[in-house]
Order: C-alpha cells, then structure tokens, then sequence
C-alpha cells in the first residue's frame, strides 16, 4: 500500500486541522491563553514538517509536482464542472513555509499581545489566515483560490474585531471587510464567466486556457484580474487603512495587508502566463503605477505614522503587481518575499516602541537597535543591493524601451523609495525609550536575514550583477520555476548595467531627499500639511473618496425622493389617481358585459351540441320497441350483405 505523507491531500487535510483549530481557540481560548498558545504554536511547527515532508517526497520521487483533482456535481472535463484541485509544487511549499514562519515570529512575541484585551483572538486571527494564505498558493482551481483568499480575509477581520467595543475599532473592522469583499465578488464573477464557456480552470496549466471563440475570455480574465487587483490596493478605497486603530502595528500589517496580499499573489502569480495571453496584464500594470502614485501622495502627508506605514505597504504591492505585469512570475515572486519580509520586520520593529520603559543603558541601547532594524527592513523592501527585491526591480527597470515610459516607472518607484526611507527617518527621530525583550528586538533581524538574496539567488548582490560573478551556490529560483528562468534572469547585459545604475541612482537620492526632508528636526512634509491643511486633508483622506461616494448616495436618495413625490403624490394623488381609477372601473365594466354575453352563447351552443346525443342514449336506456326493432333491423342487414359478397 502506499504512504500517503508528502502527499498533496494530506497537506489539505493538515490545513483543515489547524482551521479548525483556530476556531476552537476563538470560541475557547479566552479561559485558556496558555493552552491557545500551545495549541497553535504546536499545529504551526508541524505544517512547517509537513511542509519539510512534501519537499523530500518530490525530491525522493524525482518530481516537480504533485496534483490532486476530483470533480463535483459534472464530470472534470465538462464546462462549468466545479472543480477543486491541490498542487504541491516547491513554490507553493516555500510560500507556505515563509508564511508560517511570520506567524510564528510574531506569536512568539508574547510582549506585543500581552496589552492586548482579547489575545486569543488574535491567535485564532493567525491560524486562519496562515490557512488562507496555504490554501491560495496550493490551490489548482480557482474555487480553492478563493475560499483561501476568503480565509485570510476573514482572520484580517477576526483580528481588527478584538476591539469591538469601541465604536472607531468597529468601524475600521466593518469597512475591512466590506471593502475586501468588492475584490473578491469580482474576481469570483469573473471565474464563473471562464468556467461558463471551458472545461475547469487549472491555475497550473497555460493548456487549459486554450482560446476560444468570443469576448468571454477578454470580460471573464478582466473581471478576474480586476478583483484580485482590488484586493491588493488601498486606493480608492482607502477607508480602513486611514482610519486609527489602537491594535500595534505588526497585527495591523500581518493580517490585514500581509497576508491577504499573499494568498492574492498566490492565484496572480500562478495566473500570470494565462493573463498574458489574454493581453490584459499591461493595462493593469499601469493602473498599478497610478495607485501607488496616489498612495504614495497620500501617506506622505499623515500625520500617524501607522497609516502613513500601511499606504507605504500599499503603494508597494501596487509596484509587485507592476513587475508582474512587465516583467513576470520570478521578478514579481523576488519583489514580493522582499516587500512581506521588510515590511513585517519594521512593523515589528516600530510595535517595539509601545513597549515604555524606564531610562536605562539597556533600554537605550534597545531603541538604538530598533532604529537600526528600521532601516534594515526599509532596505529589504525597496531593492537595496544584497537583497532579494534588488535582482527583480532591477530587470523591472531594465524591460522599459522608451524613454517616457522609463521615465514614469522609475519616478513612481523613487516616490515609493522616498517614502520608504521617510518612515525610517521618522522612526530614527522617536525619542521613546523601549523596555521590549530582546526577542522582539532581534525578530525584526531574523526577517531581515531571511530577505537577504544569498538565501534565494545563491548571490551576495541578490543577483543583480550581471552574468552574477559573486554566486556561491545554486539560486533557489531554479527550483521554484524551473530552468527557463535562469534564461530569463540572465537578461541583456547593457540593459541590466543602466538599469542597475539608476537603481543606484534612485537608492541615493530617495535616500538624500528622505534625511533632507524627513531625518532632520523639521519634518518638511508635515511643515507642508500645516501650511494647506484644506489640500492635505484632501489627500490623507483619500482624495475624499468617501465624500464623493456620500455625495452620490444623497443624490440618490433625493432622486428617489422626487420620484416618490411626483409619482406617489402629485400624479398618482391628483389627476393620475383621477384616471387611473375611472380606467380600471370602464375596464371592468366591459370586462363584466363581455362574460355576461359571451356565458350565455355558450350555454346555449353547449345545450345544443349535448341534447341530440343525450336522447339518443336515453331512448336506447328506455328500452322503447321501436328502437329495438330499428337496430335488429339494421344489424340484419349488415349480416346478409356480409354473407351475400361471400
């Protein structure tokens, strides 16, 4: 019989545990804070096992991966067959693994959550969304997708509701999970509309996406990308990143930007060479760079730096979309994992200030820690040379032909760096002193670490030297997408050597400009913010996204105010009544004669058609002699003629 470890179904059926897991430990874990902590801790060191097990199965088997499908309700290979598949694949089984990892970092900082009224919320918060973000990256089919997408969603919402009894905090959690749900609605449309007109999509599978005849393929995949793309942007709707909340920042960035970003680049990167075949992935990469140039407009000019972090995070998921969109899978996946890991090490980090304490050279020496940690993560996120994000941005910037389009790509990143380092210069300019454990001090470090690109490229530049003369070893990307991309990675070397030099370039002036404008004792950009308070509330609000769609609904409301009055009380009440009643009484009066008339006729025609047969019948039943001797006659006749032609 064989072993089912390491297969794609037990790796579900894990996920399924640690879900139901979570549950428990939002429904029980309040009398029992140890026993959640232990609980989930315990499920999350064995999906990294299980993780471990899967990897050594391929590598035993000699394969690269493995699938589990079963159909539902139709056969697989029919059109509309609601299909769910598991493919583990070593891509899927890294993301998966790096995703449990941050969980477990940032559980295992018991100080952080220790404030917290309701921690074990924030537990199950983690469970769930760790299971989200498996299921999107281990999914096949896109109905799997989106019960992950749903899953990291929901701990997202599960998280911002453990203080629900504030109104703010209720707020910020109601617009969470109402702005999220407009991305995912679309993107499920659009599925339905691709599963209508083909056999079963297969994320892994470019044959599957076949063309066929029609625009169903164009409006189904735009529909698709365009709600998966929502999922990931903070602009238009910017309502809950803008709003406060009282939850420390790492919570805040997790599990409500973090990982519901992951588990959306788990079905986008997987999708991304059928999206292009369709020809829609350019259009959305320059939608992509208009997001995160109003993002980015917008998070320079708060006045928190909690929402100004969240719209910075925002604004870099707008640029991993971008890469995707001109560039790929591998960039997009090395823009990516550099992006969630810095941007988790400086949510921890700056969560550390919260953390007061009393003046002390240990606690001083903390805070200096911190800052440098700050800066780190800031490095790790925006492409820095010994980074994994540098190789990608680098041949992000290298694939631009024109000069215009160059251009705006490059300023859009230089804003993205720019405010990057601004947050890093506000954070070096706190004055707090920390009295958090060196844990939580050294786990900014240890993200930081894993972002560094001799981990993934096997490079100390993060492969963004060309034809990489510093590699010491085999590049991970290799294995997660296979040879081809060592092709690809390898690139134009004149294109890749003035790309790398504005990449340089862009690092040191952002970086200039950021201590210029932000690092010194006079922030210039809330200097900017006091001097037109009207223009800046403009932008930090959104671009007043939300009075703009309250203007609307009003207008609405008064629309159907005036109708009602004209209709229901001017037309309907008066002359409109006046009418409507004498039409209906003409109508029924005539109504009324007509059956009178018509009941009458057909009574009669009835009566007559009925009344010959019936007497008939009744003389024979009678037994009148006359009728007797009439039929003994006839039936004579017929027998002699009968017996005469014989």
């Amino acid at each position: 019989m064989e072993l089912l470890y390491g297969t794609p179904i037990v790796l579900a059926s894990y996920l399924f545990i640690l879900f139901l897991a979570g549950l428990a430990v939002l429904v029980f874990g309040k009398r029992r804070q140890n026993y959640a902590t232990w609980i989930i801790g315990i499920l999350l060191v064995g999906l990294l096992a299980m993780v471990a097990l899967g990897w050594s199965s391929l590598v035993e088997e000699g394969l690269h991966e493995k699938r589990w499908l079963t159909g539902w309700i139709l056969p697989r290979d029919e059109p509309g067959a609601i299909t769910v598949g598991v493919l583990q694949d070593p891509l899927g089984l890294t993301m998966v693994a790096l995703a449990t990892i941050l969980s477990g970092i940032v559980l295992l900082n018991r100080g952080l959550l220790a404030k917290e009224p309701s921690p074990e919320r924030y537990k199950a918060a983690f469970a769930i969304s760790t299971v989200g973000v498996s299921i999107s990256w281990i999914a096949m089919t896109p109905w799997l997708s989106f019960v992950g997408i749903g899953l990291a969603i929901l701990g997202g919402f599960v998280s911002l509701g453990s203080r629900w009894d504030t109104d703010g905090e209720a707020n910020v959690a109601m617009r969470f999970g109402w702005e999220k749900s407009w991305g995912l609605f679309l993107a499920v449309l659009g599925a339905c509309i691709l599963a209508g007109s083909r056999p079963p999509l297969d994320w892994a599978n470019a044959e599957s996406w076949a063309a066929l005849p029609g625009s169903s393929d164009e409006i189904g995949a735009g529909l698709l990308a365009a709600g998966l793309f929502i999922q990931l942007q903070s602009f238009p709707l910017t309502g809950w990143i803008i709003t406060s909340s009282g939850s420390p920042p790492v919570l805040r960035v997790v599990l409500n930007q973090v990982f519901p970003a992951l588990a959306v680049f788990g079905v986008l990167i997987r999708l991304e060479p059928q999206l292009r075949s369709v020809g829609i992935l350019p259009v959305f990469g320059w939608v992509a760079l208009g997001s995160a140039l109003f993002t980015i407009g917008s998070g320079f000019l708060q006045t928190q730096g909690r929402q100004g972090l969240s719209l910075w995070i925002s604004a870099g998921f707008s640029v991993v979309f971008s890469t995707l969109a001109f560039s790929g899978q591998w960039v997009a996946t090395a823009v990516l994992i550099g992006l969630v890991l810095g941007a988790a090490a400086f949510s921890i980090a700056v969560s550390a200030f919260d953390v007061k304490g009393p003046k002390g050279a240990s606690n001083g020496t903390k805070s200096d820690w911190i800052k440098v940690a700050c800066f780190a993560a800031v490095a790790a996120a925006t492409g820095v040379l010994g980074f994994v994000s540098a190789g990608g941005i680098l041949r992000w910037l290298a694939v631009w032909d024109s000069s215009a389009l160059e251009f705006a790509a490059g300023f859009v990143f230089f804003l993205f760096v720019l405010h990057g380092w601004k947050l890093a210069w506000n954070a070096f300019r706190v004055k707090s002193i920390s009295d958090a454990s060196w844990f939580t001090i050294s786990a900014p470090f240890v993200l930081i670490v894993l972002a560094l690109g001799l981990v993934w490229t096997g490079t100390a530049s993060g492969e963004a030297v060309f034809e990489a003369p510093d590699r010491l070893f085999a590049s991970l990307f290799d294995i997660l997408f296979g040879s081809s991309s060592a092709r690809d990675r390898a690139g134009d070397g004149e294109a890749l050597s003035s790309a790398l030099w504005l990449l340089l370039g862009i690092q040191a002036v952002a970086f200039a400009t950021a201590y210029w404008t932000s690092g010194r004792k006079l922030d210039l950009f809330q200097q900017a913010a006091r001097t037109f308070p009207r223009f800046s509330a403009f932008l930090t609000s959104g671009y007043g996204v939300d009075r703009f769609g309250l203007w609307v609904l009003g207008i609405m409301r008064a629309t159907g105010s005036f109708i009602d009055w004209a209709v229901g009380e001017q037309f309907a009440g008066r002359l409109g009544g006046t009418l409507a009643v004498r039409l209906i009484r003409n109508t029924a009066a005539a109504f009324t004669a007509a059956d009178d008339k018509f009941s009458e006729r057909l009574n009669a025609t009835v009566l007559r058609v009925v009344q010959v047969p019936g007497k008939v019948f009744q003389l024979i039943q009678n037994g009148d002699v006359q009728w007797y001797l009439l039929f003994g006659i006839g039936s004579g006749m017929a027998m002699l003629l009968h017996f005469m032609r014989g």
